[in-house]
């Protein structure tokens, strides 16, 4: 069977076709060996995206620059990301989100509704997980564990008061083409100069909370490194808000102490 009707099987095997926005976490690497069954690169990607497209489902995908200075333009400005975020920032029929750091590109009906004019906060109001926890979004992990981490863990951390991040604004002035957009973007990051601690985020304990609670549905072509994995964007959400309360360290990498708890 050709590696694109397999990707098609995979895709309605897991649900991935009952979605109104699929989010796409990618790491390709596995798949590599099945390349040589198309003209270039470009048509090899195209195929973890069209399934999609057909069905009129919209994509998003991170095209992260981390721009902290100077100047981002949606329509210039190069991610920092793999290939497939280049693919779909360089598509023609692509919308990028405004946001300096944290941009996301999409293809499809909802591009323009979930990334045009977003809140200037990465991960507070009216930013891009704002949106899309309005839809019937899921996440898709393709060829990149769900172990290995979401994004929306900060939007979760900020929505919920993480005391070992601070929101900070960055200079950079942000433009559309040639249209300028605005300045002062903000995101909530990291501590990072406690002399005891450096609160790298882990998801490894998250994942298995979504696997335990059977959120995670998953398919391969019985080769190392191609699990696809899909999950419920709304659900993840809500299960690990309420995980979080619970333990605030959730996202942390074991053994971190918040400076509170050292007294």
């Amino acid at each position: 069977m050709l590696f694109k009707e397999n990707i098609n099987l995979l895709y309605r095997e897991i649900g991935a076709f009952e979605s109104d926005i699929i989010y796409i976490y990618s790491d390709l690497r596995g798949f590599s060996p099945f390349i040589n069954q198309f003209v270039n690169k470009n048509k090899f990607l195209e195929v973890f995206i069209e399934p999609f497209l057909n069905k009129g489902i919209t994509v998003i995908i991170p095209t992260f620059s981390y721009t902290t200075s100077g100047i981002f333009n949606t329509g210039i400005t190069k991610t920092n990301l793999g290939a497939l975020n280049n693919w779909i920032l360089n598509h023609p029929k692509s919308e990028r989100s405004e946001h300096p750091l944290f941009s996301y590109s999409a293809i499809g009906s909802k591009s323009r509704e979930i990334l045009i004019n977003i809140g200037k906060s990465a991960f507070g109001y009216d930013c891009v997980f704002n949106r899309l926890l309005k839809f019937n979004t899921k996440f898709l992990h393709i060829g990149r564990p769900v172990s290995d981490g979401n994004t929306i863990i900060h939007f979760i951390e900020q929505n919920c008061g993480a005391t070992y991040r601070y929101n900070k604004n960055f200079n950079v002035n942000v433009y559309r083409d040639k249209t300028y957009i605005g300045n002062n973007f903000s995101a909530f990051l990291r501590i990072r100069n406690d002399k005891n601690n450096f609160y790298g985020f882990d998801f490894k304990r998250s994942s298995k909370i979504l696997l335990d609670k059977e959120l995670i549905s998953s398919a391969n072509l019985s080769i190392n490194l191609t699990d696809i994995q899909l999950y419920d964007a709304k659900n993840a959400f809500e299960i690990l808000s309420n995980e979080f309360y619970k333990d605030n360290l959730l996202f942390l990498k074991p053994g971190t102490k918040l400076p509170y708890l050292d007294l």
